[in-house]
């Protein structure tokens, strides 16, 4: 799962004004968790990715996406 990807699947239902709330908050999370591995050697920031992408699928607004790439940030 990349940063791309998830703008793709939000480009699709959200206005281009709404993206860069989603750049951010995946580039403040990317940098809290710089460094941190998920048990099964995954980069951390891919949990956070993918539960975005998911809500992403279902059309959340861009405030929504943002909080779940921040949702484990310390």
């Amino acid at each position: 799962m990349s940063l791309a990807e998830l703008l793709e699947k939000a480009k699709e239902y959200l206005p281009p004004e709404k993206l860069p709330l989603v750049e951010d908050a995946y580039a403040f999370a990317a940098k809290a968790h710089e460094g941190q591995v998920r048990k099964s050697g995954d980069a951390y920031i891919e949990h956070p990715l993918q539960v975005a992408f998911i809500l992403a699928e279902q059309h959340f607004d861009a405030s929504t996406l943002a909080a779940a790439l921040l949702h484990d940030v310390p």
